[in-house]
């Protein structure tokens, strides 16, 4: 991926396939993400800097490592498919980078098996990659290859390039970003999900919790590393019940959609424990006396499963106030009084 192909990576992806093929003439398709003369592939980009990565359907970033920009990517891409990519094999990534480096087609079989998508490699390295995950028991059909063939827009494929057949090609690269050309079908083997995720769920999307819950761990108070094998066993539940605690969340140990895609998101700054990542409103409001009431109970509705305040007529309430959408989150009773401005409901 852009900036840290190595000279030998360069030279070997620059170069005609087989078959001598060569396909600058073919433009590169606009950044709507589709191929106008192929309607089942699409555009990928990607890059080291997110801000200079287009928008579009799909976009890769890095995982893990020193360009670790998966958070960035999510933030400036809204909307689109965010494939990630780690340098060492670490588990919870979609596809692993094989070339000078990053790590070695001996490494690929252990990371698919561990829950991985695909691999990403040059196309003159795209046979003994197949061959590595053949002789280890893996059907070429449960996975991806993205192969990196700089010579113009195309798969890779005997009838193309001459090279063996590949999910998605790394066709060209500038000094900002690089571009892909996948079959939108099979790049991401894509796999049902069954939510919430609990003991006994098991793949990549739990390797990905479990690396998430890692990278959350100084916040939430993980005493050990988790092992990303991807099986949600005990120890992966009790990680998730401190994740649930620190948010605010009720402590059930399993994972919906909501939670997961939140430990998907950057940790919250130290002091800020049981902040949403998400963004949120700050809104005030006040009521008149009613009466002789010397107080009242405030109850604060989640309109989007998530209702944040700081204070509440002088006192503090809960830092983060979290419930199931229309479920009171919380209720806190506060005196009576206040600005004479008639009660009123906040939404946003």
């Amino acid at each position: 991926m852009t900036a840290q192909h190595s000279r030998d990576f360069l030279a070997d992806v620059t170069q005609p396939g087989p078959n001598g093929i060569t396909f600058h003439a073919m433009p590169v398709t606009s950044a709507d993400g589709l191929d106008a003369t192929a309607t089942a592939t699409a555009l990928m980009y990607d890059g080291i800097t997110a801000s200079a990565v287009p928008q579009g359907t799909y976009v890769a970033g890095y995982y893990n490592g020193a360009f670790a920009n998966l958070p960035a990517m999510r933030a400036g891409h809204p909307g689109a498919t965010v494939v990630s990519v780690t340098p060492d094999g670490a588990r919870g990534a979609q596809f692993i980078d094989v070339e000078p480096g990053d790590t070695v087609i001996a490494a690929i079989p252990a990371f698919l098996k561990a829950g991985g998508t695909g691999f990403y490699t040059s196309a003159s390295q795209l046979a003994a990659a197949i061959a590595a995950c053949a002789a280890a028991g893996i059907a070429r059909s449960s996975y991806s290859a993205w192969s990196a063939h700089w010579t113009g827009q195309h798969i890779c494929a005997p009838a193309s390039c001459g090279y063996p057949q590949a999910d998605g090609t790394q066709f060209a690269s500038n000094a900002s970003y690089d571009t892909s050309l996948i079959a939108a079908a099979t790049f991401l083997r894509a796999t049902a999900v069954t939510w919430p995720l609990r003991e006994g769920s098991s793949g990549g999307p739990v390797a990905a919790l479990q690396a998430d819950l890692d990278r959350w761990g100084p916040a939430i108070g993980l005493k050990a590393p988790l092992a990303a094998d991807g099986r949600y066993g005990p120890l992966t539940a009790a990680a998730v019940e401190q994740a649930q605690e620190y948010l605010r969340l009720p402590v059930t140990g399993t994972v919906s959609q909501a939670l997961y895609a939140e430990l998907q998101g950057p940790v919250p700054a130290p002091g800020w424990a049981g902040m949403s990542a998400t963004p949120y409103l700050h809104a005030s409001f006040s009521w008149p006396r009613q009466g002789t009431a010397a107080g009242y109970e405030l109850g604060v509705r989640g309109a989007a499963g998530t209702v944040t305040t700081h204070q509440v007529a002088g006192t503090h309430a809960p830092d983060v106030l979290l419930g199931p959408p229309g479920a009171y989150s919380w209720r806190v009773v506060v005196p009576a009084g206040g600005a004479a401005s008639p009660w009123k409901d906040v939404a946003g």
